[in-house]
């Protein structure tokens, strides 16, 4: 390019045209390159550019979507939302100099009484969405908040924004609400490819975990023009969060609370279904916790204690804890063993307070004995002798059968997680097992409930619902509906139909006979379930406790004649059923029944 101007620097008349020329073309390349390079960057790569600027003017203020309500069966607030404030730190405004960051960091941190560890941590996570502040506290209180608004000109990066938190209107069944916490990096890795993000909530049990992608909504946000320094200028857009759906349950709150009140301090479970359909009326698990410890920011010393108490208090029995049944499964017994005809209604045992199998001594739980006895009247009196018999002529395949047919050894798939299936054992199992065979002493104890015989207290609330709806065995289910933040229903929870059990009417109504004497005959050993001017029927049992005195358990239905509700009980080192479980559901009964608590 020089060689060709000093070329058409030297004099001539031609040279001066050529050097117009020239110049000409030369600004025409300069033009042309400036055209080209700003088509690049105002059409091609123009939204980038954009967005560079605007995201150095505006911070972007998410609106966290109000997770769903959950109501009872009545329409009853259980599980709501209340407002709180979280602060963090947004990564993209901190001080570009690494060492100047890392000091901002450090200081957010003492100020929020995070571990320096934790919050460089939560920051440099934050790094693939820069804009989006990294929460380091949570539920904050107003103190604190204006505390750190006094310092927030010197500590670019802090941003503090309103958040929300569950709250309680009702105070019960923390077991089956569950309680909601920040997402992990665990539950980050699995649920990521569904929309979820570092600093989201999640349900972590309960019904708040199972139905979490109902519960949560859709986030929003807000874009809010900033300074240099990162203060707030004014709101340029805001798009709103969308709320998550409602849950409509099949709880009673009104009997979950009496239900609640009746176990008292007393360690067990509850369960109370509608024969009917399997809906699940009442679900209680003592030892709780109150739901407020879990509403929002948790105490660490709250956490602590309940997670080292050696009663697991956070653990739901009615699902996850297994216990032999005792005497109350000598209903299923008694039902398996007429069903394949190894008794009949007339055959009778004779009990004389022992029964021998070899050199090995059976004993009756009463020693005088019950003499001559049949089915029925066994039921009523609860005679074990009876029962050690009928299962011997049974045979323990055929009562196995007959046990899982009635839903034992298996999840009843109920809308909760952490269920236990339970064991049914057999020969098979105990040689897997025990690497020993199956003795005539294995059999009599299954027939009465002991022994390896494991269930769910669920599991023994629908095998009663079975004998109380006339032999089907239900699904049971806590979701009745699901419905939108006005409350207009988007759909109605259809369970399976019922599995028919195909037992005899007759044998049906026999066993039934006996349950209502259980309760209601002066011999009957569940007297204390008797609510005036109701029929019940129902069945005691005591689970033998290797580590402690025996469970108490109870098992019912009413009104015997049009059975609505099917209740089991279990009273953790309670004794015998009849006198600290039955009591439990005489109460339940009366509040159903009687308007009475």
């Amino acid at each position: 390019m020089a060689v060709i101007w000093r070329r058409l620097s030297r004099p001539g008349p031609d040279r001066t045209a050529a050097r117009i020329r020239f110049v000409g073309w030369c600004t025409a390349l300069f033009f042309l390159a400036l055209a080209v390079r700003l088509f690049q960057m105002q059409i091609l790569e123009g939204a980038r550019y954009r967005d560079l600027a605007r995201l150095n003017s505006v911070r972007i203020v998410p609106i966290r979507a109000p997770r769903g309500l959950i109501l009872d069966r009545h329409l009853r607030v259980l599980v709501s939302n209340a407002p709180a404030v979280s602060a963090g730190i947004t990564p993209a405004e901190l001080p570009r100099d690494p060492a100047d960051a890392a000091a901002v960091v450090a200081r957010i941190a003492g100020l929020l009484k995070v571990p320096l560890g934790v919050a460089l941590l939560k920051v440099t996570n934050q790094e693939n969405r820069p804009y989006a502040p990294a929460r380091l506290a949570y539920d904050m209180d107003l103190a604190d908040v204006a505390r750190l608004e006094e310092r927030w000109a010197s500590l670019p990066g802090l941003t503090i924004w309103q958040d929300s938190k569950r709250a309680y209107p009702l105070p019960v069944a923390p077991h089956v609400l569950g309680y909601v916490g920040e997402i992990t990096e665990p539950e980050l890795a699995r649920l990521a490819p569904k929309g979820y993000h570092r600093g989201d909530f999640v349900g972590q049990t309960g019904l708040e975990s199972y139905y979490d992608q109902v519960l949560r909504g859709v986030d929003g946000g807000e874009e809010v023009r900033i300074d240099a320094a990162g203060h707030e200028l004014g709101l340029l857009g805001r798009l709103p969060a969308r709320p998550g759906r409602n849950l409509v349950l099949t709880l009673d709150a009104g009997l979950q609370a009496v239900a609640e009140r009746a176990m008292g301090d007393q360690s067990g479970a509850v369960v109370a279904l509608d024969p009917r359909n399997g809906e699940v009326l009442a679900m209680v698990s003592k030892p709780d916790y109150p739901s407020a410890d879990f509403a929002g920011r948790v105490d660490p010393k709250v956490w602590e204690a309940l997670a080292d108490d050696e009663r697991h208090p956070l653990d739901n029995r009615a699902v996850q804890g297994l216990y032999p049944p005792g005497s109350a499964f000598k209903i299923v017994t008694a039902l398996a063993a007429l069903q394949e005809g190894a008794i009949t209604p007339r055959t009778r045992f004779t009990c004389n307070g022992i029964f021998w199998i070899s050199t090995w001594p059976y004993r009756c739980w009463k020693e005088v004995g019950h003499g001559s006895i049949a089915v029925e009247q066994a039921i009523v009196e609860s005679c074990d002798i009876f029962f050690y018999q009928a299962g011997l002529k049974l045979k323990v395949d055929a009562l196995a059968r007959w046990t899982r047919k009635f839903g034992f050894g298996s999840k009843t798939g109920i809308d909760l997680p952490g269920e236990q299936a339970g064991v049914v054992p057999d020969p098979a199992w105990k040689l897997a097992h025990e690497g020993m065979p199956w003795f005539p002493g294995n059999t009599v104890m299954m027939s009465i409930g002991q022994g390896f015989l494991q269930a769910t207290i669920l599991q023994l609330a629908r095998a009663v619902a079975a004998v109380a709806n006339g032999g089907y065995l239900v699904h049971p289910h806590l979701l009745k509906e699901v419905t939108d933040s006005q409350g207009d229903v988007l759909e109605t929870v259809r369970e399976p139909p019922p599995v028919d059990l195909g037992l005899d009417p007759s044998n049906l109504a026999l066993v039934r006979r006996g349950m209502v004497g259980a309760v209601e005959s002066p011999r009957g050993t569940a007297s204390r379930a008797r609510v005036p001017g109701l029929t019940v029927a129902g069945k005691t049992g005591t689970a033998q406790n290797s580590q402690g005195e025996d469970h108490a358990v109870f098992i019912c239905f009413a009104p015997a004649e049009s059975p609505q509700v099917a209740i089991a009980v279990i009273v953790e080192h309670g004794g015998e059923g009849g006198l600290t479980a039955a009591p439990v559901a005489q109460r339940m009964l009366a509040y159903l029944f009687k308007g009475r608590l």
